[in-house]
C-alpha cells in the first residue's frame, strides 16, 4: 500500500490564536429544526472495558449530550450492559474480545456512522493494535483516537502513515510525551505537521495543532483533574465531529465546551466534589450559554 506524503511545515509558520466563545460561536454545528437523527449524525465509540467501565459510560453519555443524534458502543458486554443504564438511548454492540470486536468492525454489520471515536477505557493490549490500525487503514470518516489508543499509537507511529481520514488526537502530557518519542520527533507542531493529525494537547493551558494553525484556552480547572476527565472530552469532540464540523472546529469546540462545564462544575459543586461524570450534566447549561 502506497503511503501518504506529508509536508513538513516549519515551526516559524505555527502562529498562536485563542479559543474564544466568540469563535466557538461561529464553529459550533448548527441544529436542522427539520431535520432527523441521522441529520445529527451518528457516532461510533470503540471504548470501554471490563476494567474500565466508566470511560465508555462517560465518553458515549457526553457525546449524546453534545447533540449527536446516535451514539452506537462497541464494547464488553458488562460494558454495554451499565453503559444503557445510565444512557438508555446508547444503541449497543456487546463483543466479547477484541478479535470479535475487530470482525464486526470489519463485517457488514458494522454501523453506519459520521465519526468514530477509539481508544477511551480499551485497554492497552496488543491485541487491541490489530483494530485501531484497521480503523486508520480503512476509516473514511473522522477518527478520534484517545487514551489508550494513543499508547498503542505510540508504540505503533507507522499506523498513520495509513490514514486516509482526518484524524483527531487527545493526548495529557504523559501520551503526548510517548507519542513524541515513538515518532522520534520534539515537539506537537512537528508530530502535527508531519501526520497531518489535529493534535489537542490538553492540560492546564491546552494547545491545539493543525494544519499549520496553532489555537490556545489557558483556562485552568483544577475541576478537571481527575480521572475520566479526558473521555467527557474526547466523547464531545467526537460528537462535534459526527455532526459535520471539520476536525480543527471540533477539536477547538471541545476543548472550550469540555472547559466550560470544568468551570460551572467548580462554581456549583466545588473543585473538590465535581466528578467527571458530572460533566456530561453540565453540558445543557453550557449550550444554554453558548445559544444567548
Amino acid at each position: 500500500m502506497k503511503h501518504k506524503v506529508f509536508q513538513f511545515i516549519p515551526k516559524e509558520v505555527f502562529k498562536m490564536k485563542r479559543i474564544t466563545e466568540a469563535l466557538i460561536k461561529k464553529l459550533l454545528p448548527r441544529r436542522d429544526e427539520r431535520g432527523d437523527k441521522r441529520d445529527a449524525g451518528a457516532l461510533l465509540c470503540v471504548c470501554g472495558s471490563e476494567a474500565y467501565p466508566g470511560a465508555a459510560l462517560i465518553s458515549t453519555r457526553a457525546a449524546y449530550r453534545s447533540g449527536a443524534g446516535l451514539v452506537y458502543l462497541l464494547s464488553a458486554p458488562s460494558v454495554c450492559l451499565s453503559s444503557v443504564i445510565k444512557t438508555p438511548e446508547c444503541v449497543v454492540l456487546p463483543c466479547g474480545s477484541p478479535e470479535d470486536a475487530l470482525s464486526l468492525l470489519s463485517s457488514e454489520k458494522a454501523p453506519r456512522v459520521n465519526a468514530i471515536l477509539y481508544g477511551c477505557g480499551v485497554g492497552d493490549k496488543k491485541e487491541n493494535a490489530e483494530a485501531l490500525k484497521y480503523l486508520l487503514k480503512t476509516c473514511s470518516v473522522p477518527l478520534i483516537i484517545d487514551a489508550d489508543g494513543l499508547n498503542i499509537l505510540s508504540r505503533h507511529i507507522y499506523f498513520l502513515e495509513y490514514a486516509a481520514c482526518p484524524v483527531i488526537l487527545t493526548p495529557h502530557s504523559r501520551e503526548r510525551t510517548r507519542l513524541l518519542e515513538g515518532a522520534s520527533l520534539s515537539s506537537p507542531e512537528e508530530f502535527s505537521a508531519k501526520y497531518g493529525v489535529t493534535l489537542v494537547c490538553k492540560g492546564a493551558e491546552t494547545r491545539v495543532f493543525s494544519g499549520g494553525k496553532e489555537y490556545g484556552l489557558d483556562a485552568p480547572c483544577s475541576a478537571l483533574a481527575k480521572g475520566g476527565s479526558g473521555d467527557a472530552l474526547a466523547g464531545i469532540t467526537a460528537s462535534f465531529a459526527c455532526q459535520g464540523a471539520p476536525a480543527l472546529s471540533a477539536a477547538l469546540c471541545g476543548v472550550y465546551v469540555h472547559s466550560e462545564a470544568g468551570k460551572y462544575l467548580s462554581e456549583t459543586l466545588s473543585p473538590y466534589s465535581a466528578l467527571p461524570s458530572d460533566l456530561c450534566d453540565a453540558l445543557p447549561e453550557v449550550f444554554k450559554r453558548l445559544s444567548r
